[in-house]
C-alpha cells in the first residue's frame, strides 16, 4: 500500500494488560467503520507494516483498545509504544457530526419545528458532549449524539437537527 492510500488517525499511547492489547490515541477524531477494519498500518522505522486486528473496539471519542494478530505479550506490544498508526483511507468515515467550539454562534434549526436558536455553549464535563441553545424566550440544552444532528452545513453556520418538542421544552 501507498502512503497516499493511508491516513494517519494518530499513535499507540499505552499498552492495556499484559498480552499485547494496546491503546491507540485517536489525534485526528477520524471515525473508523469497525466492522470493516481488518488491519491496521504501523510505521516503524519508516515502514509502514500491515497488522492484522483480532479485536477493536472505541473505549472513548478518541481511543480505540485494539488487539493485534501475533502480538501476545507485553514485551512484543512494547515495541509498538509511541508508533505512528495508519488506515487505509477507505475505512475513514468523514465525520460530519464534529463538534467543537467553531460551532458556536450557529444557528439550529429542527427539520419540523423550525429555527430553534441560536448555539451559545458546548459542554465536554459529562460523558454526553451537550449542546446549549438560546432563543428570545428560553434556554435548552440537547446531547450531541447523531440521533439529533442531521447535518452541520458550516457555509451557512447552521445545525439541522431532529429534536423531539418534550426535550426542548424538558429544559
Amino acid at each position: 500500500m501507498e502512503n497516499k492510500d493511508c491516513f494517519l488517525i494518530g499513535s499507540i499511547f499505552k499498552l492495556h494488560g499484559y498480552k499485547g492489547d494496546i491503546l491507540i490515541f485517536n489525534s485526528k477524531e477520524i471515525t473508523l467503520d469497525l466492522d470493516n477494519t481488518k488491519f491496521l498500518l504501523i510505521n516503524i522505522d519508516n515502514d509502514i507494516i500491515p497488522f492484522f486486528i483480532e479485536k477493536i473496539r472505541m473505549v472513548k471519542n478518541n481511543h480505540f483498545l485494539v488487539k493485534l494478530s501475533d502480538i501476545n505479550s507485553e514485551q512484543s506490544a512494547l515495541k509498538l509504544l509511541k508508533k505512528e498508526v495508519f488506515i487505509d483511507s477507505k475505512l475513514a468515515i468523514e465525520d460530519t457530526n464534529t463538534k467543537d467550539n467553531s460551532l458556536m454562534n450557529y444557528k439550529v434549526i429542527d427539520k419540523k419545528h423550525g429555527i430553534l436558536g441560536i448555539v451559545y455553549k458546548i459542554s465536554n464535563q459529562t460523558l454526553q458532549e451537550l449542546i446549549y441553545v438560546r432563543n428570545e424566550t428560553n434556554d435548552f440544552s440537547f446531547p450531541s449524539h447523531e440521533n439529533f444532528i442531521s447535518q452541520i452545513n458550516h457555509s451557512k453556520n447552521e445545525i439541522l437537527v431532529k429534536i423531539p418538542l418534550e426535550l426542548i421544552k424538558l429544559n
